[in-house]
């Protein structure tokens, strides 16, 4: 009876403590939001990824959660969802679902001042202030309406139709891809255009048609865009840049390889003509530097010793007045060019032909 009720007693504290790990688990994943909340409603084109509890963040920082996602029959999925008290929605923010990690979690971030930036950027001006000017609180019976917000989207569209065109390519080059085009689209981490090229390079290097595999990111980027409805600027100006360089490329592809064969042809004889142009004007090749270094180790001391020559020559010319010699040139005078009055800062020289 006693061996009974140990039993019963171990049976009931794993019982305890199974549920305790699962309120605590359950409690990490829900985390509720602590203080008092304000629920909206708003409408998407595409929920996908998106749950119920999932967060709702401002700058990364949860303020609220999804309570409740459904279907509407305009074909829109409606997100219900709280926001705390100091951080109610205006008429000026803006709501997107984005990606919370590769796994394909998505969470409802909230841009303060969104909608303001937006069309600033549009029209070519800039908004003031962090987030730009606040606006009018919103009212939390009306429901967002889909043409305000910005939907889900599915990132592994990206990579359709590159299986036949890549061989053997690391997993890691895709997932930095795959990484980098969600911090591009979503305007998060510092990305930019560049890194996603950078990697779009990379991913060339296993392609076994670099010309096909641009052509293919391309059109998917176009999928990708066309189910954000066009709001996502950084990918217009991606497939913008990529298109660009796409065309360019294959519309000139065959003057680039006839300019090239054609240099090919003409630049080594202009290389040799240039190299014995400068074997004339140098001395062959001679290093200029390196021979004056020479001659002269230390520019110092010879300045030191051009400062001596006005007093040498002083008074060399007293002692040929001491010595009773004649100073006249019996064959003529020589006549300095100017750098020699500059040598002898000034002080008259005659100099006699030989």
């Amino acid at each position: 009876m006693r061996s009974m009720s140990s039993a019963v007693r171990r049976l009931l504290l794993v019982a305890a403590v199974v549920i305790l790990a699962l309120y605590v688990i359950t409690a990490a994943i829900t985390r509720p939001v602590n203080g008092d909340t304000q629920t909206y409603k708003a409408d998407f084109t595409d929920a996908f990824g998106l749950h119920k509890n999932a967060d709702v963040r401002i700058r990364g920082v949860q303020v609220g959660k999804v309570v409740d996602i459904s279907l509407q029959r305009s074909g829109v999925a409606r997100v219900e969802f709280t926001v705390l008290n100091g951080e109610k929605l205006t008429d000026t923010d803006q709501l997107a679902i984005r990606f919370q990690n590769l796994v394909g979690q998505r969470y409802l971030s909230i841009t303060k001042g969104g909608r303001n930036t937006a069309a600033g950027a549009a029209q070519g001006t800039t908004a003031t202030g962090a987030g730009g000017a606040a606006g009018a609180p919103l009212d939390p019976g009306k429901v967002i309406p889909a043409s305000e917000t910005t939907g889900s989207f599915d990132i592994t569209a990206l990579f359709n139709g590159m299986r036949p065109i890549l061989t053997g390519a690391d997993p890691a080059v895709f997932n930095q891809f795959a990484t980098h085009m969600l911090d591009l689209i979503q305007g998060e981490h510092g990305v930019g255009i560049g890194d996603v090229l950078t990697d779009v390079e990379k991913l060339t290097n296993f392609a076994t048609d670099k010309r096909a595999l641009i052509r293919v990111i391309v059109n998917n980027l176009g999928v990708i865009s066309e189910s954000l409805q066009g709001r996502s600027e950084m990918i217009t100006s991606l497939m913008k840049n990529m298109e660009m360089l796409f065309d360019t490329l294959e519309v000139n592809l065959e003057l680039l390889k006839g300019a090239f064969g054609e240099g090919a042809r003409v630049f080594p004889p202009t290389a040799e003509i240039l190299t014995h142009t400068l074997d004339l004007t140098l001395g062959g090749h001679d290093d200029v530097s390196t021979r004056l270094m020479d001659v002269i180790p230390d520019p110092k001391n010879l300045a030191n010793t051009l400062e001596v020559v006005p007093t040498l020559l002083t008074t060399l010319n007293t002692s040929m007045d001491q010595l009773g010699l004649d100073r006249n040139c019996s064959r003529g005078k020589v006549e300095l060019p100017a750098l020699g009055d500059v040598l002898l800062a000034g002080g008259r020289l005659t100099l006699c032909k030989a």
